[in-house]
């Protein structure tokens, strides 16, 4: 209620202000009426009687708010969003079938899944052939996210000897991969 009074007794203060700024390209008025009353509400919460009088803190506060709000709207820090194309719109394949952009990004992820679950099988065969039980656990409790302490705990051997499983274990892997592709 009283925020209310406040507003109404100083709207010529927030007609002021708003009159000396243009709304930036995709922002109207309203924008910008939105903005003159957050900094009107900032000056609300803000005010200190010593300083000045009202009326001219209101109009600093709103004049700044909506100097930081034209500033941040024509910086177009996200017009790569703005200008984005819809993963919908219609593209044409090589042989002039219509797919989307969404479409063809489906295959290619599922031609890559594929690709990798071929890679994950070489990968578990490595884990199984070529490394010992507390490598092992190392790579494993590793890869689970598991901190050297709680993987040194459970396979009741020292920090020091889980990293030099880890170090083992994953150049055995990386050489197995590289084998296999």
């Amino acid at each position: 209620m009283a925020f209310r009074t406040l507003l109404r007794r100083h709207d010529g203060v927030i007609g002021r202000c708003l009159n000396e700024f243009f709304a930036p390209r995709g922002h109207d008025f309203a924008d910008l009426r939105s903005e003159a009353l957050l900094g009107f509400h900032k000056a609300v919460a803000g005010y200190k009687p010593r300083e000045s009088s009202f009326r001219s803190f209101a109009g600093l506060c709103i004049e700044r708010q909506l100097a930081s709000f034209i500033k941040a709207a024509t910086r177009h820090k996200h017009s790569p969003l703005g200008n984005a194309d819809s993963l919908d719109r219609p593209i044409f394949a090589e042989d002039n079938e219509k797919l989307s952009l969404g479409d063809r990004l489906v295959d290619r992820f599922e031609a890559d899944r594929g690709e990798h679950l071929e890679t994950l099988g070489h990968l578990a065969a490595a884990v199984k052939q070529s490394l010992t039980e507390r490598e092992r656990s190392a790579v494993l409790g590793f890869a689970e996210g598991r901190p050297y302490e709680a993987i040194a705990s459970g396979t009741g051997c020292g920090v020091k000897q889980v990293d030099n499983a880890l170090q083992r274990g994953r150049r055995k892997l990386s050489a197995a991969l590289e084998a296999a592709a």
